[in-house]
């Protein structure tokens, strides 16, 4: 059941962007690291590299912005009202894998770039997760035990069970880059594991978004991201053959 506004914004409130901030931006740099030590190894020109990853980034700001506009309830009408508008990991995915698509596109470069995101991507959403805990973003429902968010209603810490499993999830790809197990597939790979990861945590995050065909606005983007990632894998399974 969807809470009511002045409930969401208490909870908001009452977080601590003091420590949200600061982890956002540590994981955003220690991803933006790894990212940028693979990407050395592309066979581009230097030119060619940045603006890969340039629209990698405008995609992921654009992607995780646009589809708040679009949720319904709560999360909509805070992106109307609010410069600062409510983002989503999920769709900052989608922003950035098709901008850089389209710009590889442009380019007239066929050079697989896909893994070089798949790490650097994973620790910067898990450090992330870990700020959204402290900002009091992305809680979940009202829970037999669980952390008073600010509303006086224990409710299930969703942040730091998504962060334990990405944390758990940059080991795995870790491995599997190490031994170049399903080479130039570990990002659509994740892209699956985290699409049903994302759609089943949504049960236990407290709804403020629209449903669609009886599925919250939210598991509709990760069933996308999941989509996306099950193309891709098979396209270049097809594509070896």
């Amino acid at each position: 059941m969807i809470h009511s506004a002045d409930t969401y914004d208490q909870i908001l409130k009452s977080g601590n962007a003091f420590l949200q901030i600061p982890f956002i931006a540590i994981g955003m740099i220690l991803g933006t690291r790894l990212i940028l030590a693979r990407a050395r190894f592309w066979k581009m020109p230097q030119q060619h590299k940045d603006w890969v990853l340039l629209s990698a980034v405008l995609g992921a700001m654009v992607g995780s912005t646009l589809p708040a506009f679009f949720a319904g309830e709560i999360i909509e009408s805070r992106a109307v009202q609010y410069l600062i508008t409510p983002k989503t990991m999920l769709g900052g995915l989608l922003g950035s894998f098709f901008a850089v698509a389209l710009t590889k596109k442009f380019l007239k470069t066929h050079e697989e770039t896909a893994d070089s995101f798949a790490l650097g991507g994973i620790l910067a959403l898990a450090v992330g997760r870990i700020g959204c805990f402290f900002g009091h973003c992305c809680y979940g429902i009202p829970f037999s035990w669980g952390f008073n968010f600010g509303d006086g209603i224990p409710r299930f810490p969703t942040q730091l069970l998504e962060a334990g499993l990405l944390f758990l999830s940059f080991a795995v790809f870790y491995t599997l880059e190490k031994h170049q197990v399903l080479k130039d597939r570990l990002l659509f790979l994740f892209f699956c594991w985290y699409g049903m990861m994302r759609f089943f945590l949504e049960y236990l995050r407290q709804p403020i978004s629209k449903t669609v065909l009886g599925f919250g606005f939210y598991q509709c983007l990760a069933l996308s991201v999941m989509g996306l990632g099950i193309y891709q894998l098979i396209r270049r399974r097809l594509a070896m053959h």
